[in-house]
């Protein structure tokens, strides 16, 4: 590692992560320069991160697939990203590791702002089970959702997400008796990626949150059939900005974060 890099975000991949973009221009915004970076790793090479960082850094974000991966490689995590059996925000204090999720988090602000739904009350259909649907499924449990539905390739893995929120195992097809359905899978990270959801079912949902923040088939697909459609940038802006404050003590400079996410998207086109 860079000596003058302190913080990373850590995946597989992690080179398209805008989470760099944002998070400099917050810490720019505080005089402390540029010291966000990432790194693509193996899950050979996680636990030697885990013990480099130690020394190294001063935090990192966690994305896929290493948010339930990191978990026993952290000294403490607490309970919320315990409950959620996901970390995505690593904060390095005398060289040990505390695990947070910032995800559930990111994901309500996200879905009251750019869809106006609250969870008391509502439905939810979750697609994936993977560290961003746990801390997901657990936002909307503790704010009163009224069902919770979760669907993933792998039934047990399913299964036991369902058990821990009180929710359960449902088919694609139930999609149109959710008030949101709630993308949590990586379909939409490659440009020949298909959509989760086949275009028939789309066209009959309420309200569709995708967690990926690049365009997807499942976005275009909403926007052709005039469904509400959300992607993951208000998501992933909320989510870092949490972790910036438990970084740092800070309270995150969400205009400038926003700005820099959308220029560098915008680059990418």
């Amino acid at each position: 590692m860079a000596e003058t890099v302190k913080y990373l975000v850590i995946g597989n991949p992690a080179r398209h992560s805008l989470s760099p973009a944002m998070q400099n221009a917050a810490f720019d915004f505080f005089g402390e320069g540029r010291p966000y970076s990432f790194r693509e790793l193996t899950a050979d090479e996680l636990p030697g991160f885990a013990e480099e960082a130690r020394g190294k850094l001063k935090g990192f974000n966690v994305t896929a697939p290493f948010k339930q991966a990191i978990i026993p490689l952290c000294d403490v995590v607490n309970e919320e990203a315990r409950e959620a059996d996901s970390v995505n925000t690593v904060k390095v204090i005398g060289g040990k590791l505390y695990g947070y999720t910032t995800d559930g988090y990111g994901f309500l602000e996200a879905m009251r702002t750019a869809l106006h739904i609250e969870p008391s009350g509502c439905r939810f259909m979750i697609l994936g089970a993977g560290g961003a649907a746990g801390a997901i499924a657990r936002e909307l449990k503790n704010d009163g959702a009224a069902e919770i539905m979760i669907v993933n390739r792998t039934r047990e893995k399913a299964e036991k997400l369902a058990e821990s929120v009180g929710g359960r195992v449902a088919a694609k097809a139930e999609a149109p008796e959710a008030d949101c359905v709630i993308n949590c899978t990586a379909l939409g990270l490659g440009p020949d990626d298909d959509s989760p959801l086949a275009a028939a079912l789309v066209g009959r949902c309420r309200a569709i949150f995708d967690a990926v923040y690049l365009p997807t088939r499942l976005q275009r697909l909403a926007r052709e059939a005039g469904v509400k459609i959300a992607d993951g940038r208000l998501m992933l802006l909320y989510q870092g900005a949490r972790a910036f404050e438990i970084w740092t003590g800070h309270a995150a400079p969400l205009v400038k974060m926003q700005l820099a996410l959308n220029r560098e998207l915008e680059a990418r086109k």
